[in-house]
């Protein structure tokens, strides 16, 4: 019955890099999201549990991306569902503050000290990134901008 929820969305998922077909967003996109909610109403659990095994299956298929941001994605976004906000679109770069966001560390960090940079996952996809020093200051990198620069680090790149 699992298959059969995810196989009747219009907004499916391009693996192994895991965005959307139609929209080229992060997938769930926001969507593909109304959708399996949709088709989970009731079973808030299920979602939870499904969007869990999708995740487990992203992990090994995105080396390069951190355990904590794939959970965003796949799983947290399913804890509560509320209807959208409206809000201003922030254009990518901006430094515009966005407090619904759930930052997380590199595993390789300090959770103790205030030397880490942070990344998160707004609802639309994009990805915000923080120093730990000064969480206030914010940089916002659309889809194709954070698609870019893994690529790049991947690539071996150095900034």
């Amino acid at each position: 019955m699992l298959d059969k929820r995810i196989t009747q969305l219009a907004h499916q998922p391009a693996r192994p890099i895991w965005d959307c077909r139609v929209c080229g967003q992060l997938w769930p996109c926001a969507p593909a999201k109304v959708r399996l909610a949709e088709a989970y109403s009731g079973d808030r659990q299920g979602l939870a549990i499904f969007m869990g095994s999708l995740y487990a299956a992203a992990v090994p298929e995105q080396p390069g991306v951190p355990s904590g941001l794939l959970y965003a994605q796949f799983v947290s976004w399913t804890r509560v569902l509320t209807p959208p906000v409206d809000r201003p679109q922030v254009a990518a770069g901006s430094t515009a503050r966005r407090p619904t966001v759930q930052f997380v560390r590199p595993n390789r960090c300090d959770n103790s000290g205030p030397n880490c940079v942070e990344v998160g996952i707004d609802r639309d996809g994009s990805r915000i990134v923080r120093s730990s020093k000064q969480p206030q200051q914010q940089v916002v990198f659309d889809h194709d901008e954070w698609t870019a620069f893994i690529e790049s680090v991947r690539a071996g790149q150095s900034f």
